[in-house]
Order: structure tokens, then sequence, then C-alpha cells
């Protein structure tokens, strides 16, 4: 086989999420796996728009980082949870194969999500602990700006709004 036929394209995106919910799939045939349900935030900083997003993780970081606090995976959002027992999330995050799949509502209306693969974690705060501070330019010459540099960016400019 030449280097050819073993090319192919990886189309990632770094992106900051809060990480709503945690959990290890454990299909009645296959290998187990760890899957999350996030949000990603786009846009200024004062009022970004947020997108829903269901994840596979894949990349052996991004397992290691999530196993580190596995005790306090989030569950998601249950009604009867107080909003200040939840674990706060948040997250720097490289996400690969996005795609988006249909699916129908409870009330029969057409609905989408955004799919994709949770390959590394470049920052992970949980509460207010840092997890994980890392330099994504370190694991990648093409990316765009360092998410740790970004987030330190973000929370920089909300301290002195």
């Amino acid at each position: 086989m030449s280097n050819q036929e073993n090319a192919f394209y990886n189309n990632s995106t770094v992106s900051p999420v809060y990480i709503n919910e945690v959990k290890l799939i454990q299909p009645k045939k296959g290998d187990g796996y760890i899957a999350c349900k996030a949000t990603i935030l786009d846009g200024p900083c004062d009022n970004p728009n947020y997108q829903n997003i269901d994840l596979i993780v894949k990349g052996s970081q991004a397992i290691e980082a999530l196993n580190s606090f596995s005790a306090q995976w989030p569950a998601g959002y249950q009604k009867d949870q107080n909003s200040n027992d939840r674990v706060k999330v948040f997250a720097f995050v490289r996400i690969g194969s996005i795609s988006t799949a249909a699916f129908l509502k409870k009330d029969k209306t057409p609905g989408s999500i955004l799919k994709g693969k949770l390959m590394e974690i470049t920052y992970l705060k949980l509460n207010d602990d840092v997890l994980v501070h890392t330099n994504a330019k370190a694991h990648d010459e093409n990316a765009n700006s360092s998410p740790a540099t970004a987030e330190e960016e973000y929370f920089e400019s909300r301290m002195h709004a």
C-alpha cells in the first residue's frame, strides 16, 4: 500500500463548550464507550449563541481527562436538581467528524442535532478547578489560536465587563 491509499481528510474544530452530561454506554454487542452531551458557545462572549451537540469520545487524551473526574460526571439536567448542586464543566475541545442527525420530537415535530467525535480536551474546568490546561498549538501546527489563550481572554473579558 502506498501512503496515498492511507491518506484521508480530517475535518476538526476547536470549540468552547459546556459539558452537560457524560455517561458510559455499554451496548449489547461490541465495546463500551463514553458519550457526552455538550453545548457549543459561539459569538460574542457577553451574549453567545448556544448549539447542542452529541459527542462520542474517541481520543485517548479526552478519555483520560474525562476519567479523571468520573465520580463527578454531570448527569444532565434533572427537573428536581437544584442549579447550585450541578457540576459546571467548561472546556475547550477538538471535535471531528461533525454531522447532523434528524429526529422526531415528542410532539412529532422534526428536530435535528449536531453529532461528532470528541478527539481532545485542551482545557477543562470543573466548577472552579482547572483539571486540564494544554497548549493546542503544541498538538496541532494548523490551529488558528490556542484554546488556553482564548479561554483566558474570555474570562478576562468577563471579569472586566
